[in-house]
């Protein structure tokens, strides 16, 4: 499943993403972490940005939340709490 929050369609991954599986107070999660490079040119060359996206499956709903952060820089090293 890991793999399937790091894939893009319109982009290439630059390095492997960091992937770790924090234990949040909603349930288990997946926190994926990496950089990626669009794969259409724009005027100045190709887009670069990193990404953040946490899968979370609450137990007690009983449904999957996916949430992807993207930006040029992120400067984001803590763990999502509800």
């Amino acid at each position: 499943m890991a793999r399937t929050l790091y894939d893009w369609e319109d982009a290439t991954m630059v390095a492997a993403p960091e992937v770790t599986f924090p234990e949040l107070p909603s349930g288990p999660s997946v926190r994926v972490r990496g950089t990626f490079r669009k794969n259409r040119r724009r005027l100045f060359g190709r887009r670069m940005a990193e990404f953040i996206r946490y899968a979370i499956y609450s137990p007690d709903v009983g449904c999957l939340v996916i949430m992807t952060a993207i930006g040029s820089k992120l400067a984001v090293d803590e763990v999502a709490a509800p």
